[in-house]
């Protein structure tokens, strides 16, 4: 069941705010971390690693600015 945040497509909205979607975000990180320790990726086409590697790159930026929005929410309530 999605919250009024998830619904909502304004991006800015969504940071930090959703918990739903921080826990897709955090799942996400945590299997993309684990097949890159676990797999051989220097087996892989250059293409492939690129593409790999660029999304594990992406989504742990995303979970940084989640936490970052998080944090920021938290210590400005009232």
């Amino acid at each position: 069941m999605a919250c009024n945040r998830c619904m909502s497509t304004v991006f800015k909205e969504k940071i930090g705010r959703c918990q739903q979607c921080m826990m897709i975000n955090l799942l996400l990180l945590i299997v993309l971390s684990s097949i890159y320790l676990l797999a051989n990726v220097k087996q892989w086409l250059a293409v492939q690693q690129v593409a790999f590697l660029m999304f594990l790159l992406l989504t742990a930026l995303l979970m940084g600015l989640h936490l970052i929005a998080w944090c920021y929410y938290r210590l400005t309530e009232k």
